[in-house]
């Protein structure tokens, strides 16, 4: 049983259904904005076929936009060390650099 703010409580099923609508629409909400990017990134480069430069410009202004709000405060930076760095991304990062390497 899970308590709730009206001070009912609910089954552990009840409170499943209560969260399975909003995964549903995050779910929706993020495979559509996937496939705009995706459209938009496809045009962009048959506008202009440089897919280097194209994902430069993408992370500079995902960084311009970033940089300003962990300095303000308006969202808090991740918190990680060089060990959760290394241990997390290290595999990975040396299987895709491997991949690319075949």
């Amino acid at each position: 049983m899970v308590a709730t703010r009206s001070g009912r409580s609910k089954t552990s099923a009840d409170a499943a259904e209560s969260t399975l609508v909003p995964l549903a629409l995050n779910l929706l909400g993020w495979y559509g904005c996937n496939a705009f990017f995706n459209v938009l990134n496809k045009e962009a480069l048959n506008r202009w076929p440089y897919p280097w430069a194209v994902a430069w410009l993408q992370l500079v202004a995902g960084v311009a936009i970033v940089i300003p709000l962990w300095a303000s405060g308006l969202r808090a930076p991740p918190k990680a060390d060089l060990q959760f760095v290394a241990r997390t991304f290290g595999p990975i990062g040396a299987l895709h650099a491997g991949g690319h390497g075949a």
